[in-house]
């Protein structure tokens, strides 16, 4: 039976033959998804996918292809070559030789973390259930763990191979409020086994007693909010879209030509980290087969660099930053072309707990969850979203769930007037990131 990395090597050697030059990656995903709706009975979900996506350059255009393990070589390039003759101009070339890999890579695959067992998964989410319900008896939630065990190979024509295993398990629980689409979410994933921190459990359901009834008179105008980790994701999404090298060399980023500048407040840094240990954004190599490397993006508030994948680092005439990934906005696939993206963001916290913020807003607003993230001109930094789930705070406490609130403004100007960054950091869409607190959002109410 040919096996997974000869049938990667079958594929680049039938395009050699047949192209200027190709690039071939392939990953297999094995994996299980254990979900537990509302405390009840656990139901299991097993995958086992194998699959290969294949680059090729061909008279000065770029072709690509993507099947299973089983599709015929022949056939893929045949596709590919295809694609090719109506693709856009190739200005970048798959390297080869040249391309150094990380000297120490970060330890990202954990043998007992990928063979959990549906057991131990159960057990886990039956752990998670009875604590919650034990606290409180009428909460509607469920429960997700997945566990999964990726295998990645890279290799192209110019003599550039790699690989790398990765494991990870991902635990998300989620509160609904009855009646409602919106509701609490706590998230942990690591590439080693973990159990759910009873601190983060006791988090949600602190949340949903601090909303259990309507505020009143929320504060409009400038107002002190703070924006918890599950929403801050959406603020700190336009970074990303602001340093993304595409936009960079296309001079469309707010921040082109502004290295070295201050963008934000001095308590912002925020890191592109592949070198962390045990942590799933920390892949060796990106999916164009270039090394990922550790460094600021912002530094204490200066912008410090931008991410670049081949094509964009070609077009604005630099070098890839390792930052080829293979994804859209909510997930990767094999199927996409690879773009500017983050491998590991981290925002690095501050040194005051969250409730400890909490305890020192006057009159504010706490924001949970976010409706209509992609509000608003992204790319220039605007954001303009109703607070999905969130509270309103006086003089320290819990004042009810606010209704029918939005906060609007720009990160490029509401992040020099950021007030403390949480102790606590959690893991999100675009990455780690802690809450953090402002000191004059823009807030509207319909009241």
């Amino acid at each position: 039976m040919i096996t997974f990395e000869e049938r990667v090597k079958a594929l680049l050697e039938e395009a050699k033959g047949n192209c200027s030059s190709a690039e071939v990656i392939g990953q297999l995903r094995r994996g299980k998804i254990m979900f537990v709706a509302n405390g009840g009975h656990p139901d299991l979900q097993n995958y086992d996918v194998g699959e290969v996506a294949l680059r090729v350059i061909n008279d000065g255009k770029i072709g690509s292809a993507y099947g299973s393990l089983n599709t015929d070589p022949k056939e893929m390039v045949k596709s590919a070559l295809l694609s090719a003759k109506y693709g856009s101009k190739a200005d970048f070339e798959f390297t080869g030789n040249d391309v150094v890999d990380v000297e120490k890579p970060a330890q990202i695959y954990d043998e007992e973390c990928a063979n959990l067992t549906p057991e131990w998964l159960a057990k886990e989410a039956r752990r998670i259930c009875d604590y919650v319900l034990e606290r409180e008896k009428d909460i509607q939630f469920n429960v997700q763990l997945d566990n999964e065990d990726r295998w990645v190979v890279y290799g192209n024509t110019n003599g550039r191979t790699g690989e790398y295993r990765r494991s990870c398990l991902t635990t998300f629980v989620q509160h609904m409020f009855e009646g409602s689409k919106e509701g609490i979410e706590k998230m942990e994933m690591s590439c080693k086994p973990f159990k759910m921190p009873d601190e983060k459990l006791d988090e949600l359901i602190w949340e949903r007693r601090a909303m259990k009834e309507k505020a009143k008179d929320v504060p409009t105008g400038p107002t002190e909010v703070l924006v918890l980790p599950t929403a801050a994701w959406s603020l700190v999404l336009r970074l990303t879209f602001g340093v993304d090298g595409g936009n960079i060399a296309r001079k469309l980023s707010p921040l082109t030509d502004r290295k070295g500048e201050e963008i934000f407040n001095a308590s912002v840094t925020i890191l592109e980290a592949p070198d962390r240990d045990w942590e799933p954004g920390s892949i060796p190599f990106d999916d164009e087969g270039v090394p990922t490397r550790p460094r600021p993006i912002v530094e204490k508030g200066v912008l410090k660099d931008f991410i670049f994948n081949r094509r964009s680092a070609a077009r604005a005439e630099t070098e890839s930053t390792g930052n080829g990934i293979k994804r859209i906005m909510w997930g990767d696939g094999i199927e996409h072309g690879p773009a500017p993206y983050f491998t590991n963001l981290v925002m690095e916290s501050g040194s005051t707990s969250i409730h400890e913020l909490i305890e020192g807003i006057k009159d504010g607003i706490v924001v949970c969850d976010v409706i209509g993230f992609h509000s608003g001109n992204i790319l220039a930094g605007h954001y303009s979203m109703g607070v999905g789930t969130g509270f309103r705070v006086v003089d320290g406490k819990p004042c009810g769930r606010v209704i029918d609130t939005m906060v609007s403004g720009n990160i490029y100007e509401d992040f020099k007037n950021i007030k403390a960054l949480s102790s606590e950091t959690e893991p999100t869409l675009v990455g780690r990131v802690p809450a953090i607190l402002f000191t004059g959002m823009q807030v509207s109410t319909k009241s």
